[in-house]
């Protein structure tokens, strides 16, 4: 916006994204926010028609809702760690391909390299045995195990067509994802250090 006293209603054309407020200024806004979330607010760009202004249309930046079912995975995996050499949290995600998820589009979508050994696995085994309270489980171990439980049922009925997708072979990326209501994938990831 220039810095010059003309009075103006027009003000509309220099709004921005929170994505480019926070790479002018160093600035991390929405830190305490879900990722999942927090990458949609910082997208986002207010097109509320401003009176005596024209409107855009066709405009690139067009306000994009979460989908509530990524939403309810996020709330799921809060403080939720998945235990290996490496304790690591979970993050929910939302990948807008609609076609069918082979393995080396996995690779893709989540930045890997294509060289990458990627393997596919049913959920069922994985969350058995993640939900399952051992004997010598102490507080720390059942309330993890109470929060795996949670988020099988949140997966389970938000998702179709799941599967799970490691992804790696020592430093590994799993991906626990199936199909959202509104058609896109989505699910949550997390990694671990397997030797």
């Amino acid at each position: 916006m220039p810095n010059d006293q003309t009075p103006t209603n027009v003000w509309g054309k220099w709004r921005v994204t929170v994505e480019d407020v926070e790479e002018l200024t160093g600035f991390t806004f929405f830190d305490k926010v879900p990722e999942v979330v927090r990458k949609s607010l910082r997208k986002q760009l207010d097109e509320e028609q401003i009176p005596g202004e024209i409107v855009r249309f066709g405009s690139p930046w067009r306000f994009t809702m979460c989908d509530p079912a990524v939403m309810k995975l996020a709330t799921a995996t809060e403080g939720l760690v998945f235990v290996s050499e490496r304790d690591a949290p979970f993050e929910a995600f939302s990948w807008e391909e609609t076609g069918a998820l082979t393995p080396r589009l996995v690779c893709k979508l989540g930045g890997h390299d294509e060289t990458e050994p990627v393997t596919q696995t049913e959920c069922r085994p994985f969350f058995d045995a993640l939900t399952e309270e051992q004997d010598w489980h102490g507080d720390e171990e059942k309330e993890q195990t109470r929060k795996y439980r949670e988020l099988r049922v949140v997966f389970e009925s938000e998702v179709t067509n799941r599967a799970i997708f490691r992804v790696g072979t020592i430093d590994v990326t799993y991906y626990i994802v199936g199909r959202s209501p509104a058609g896109s994938w989505i699910g949550v990831k997390t990694q671990a250090t397997e030797t």
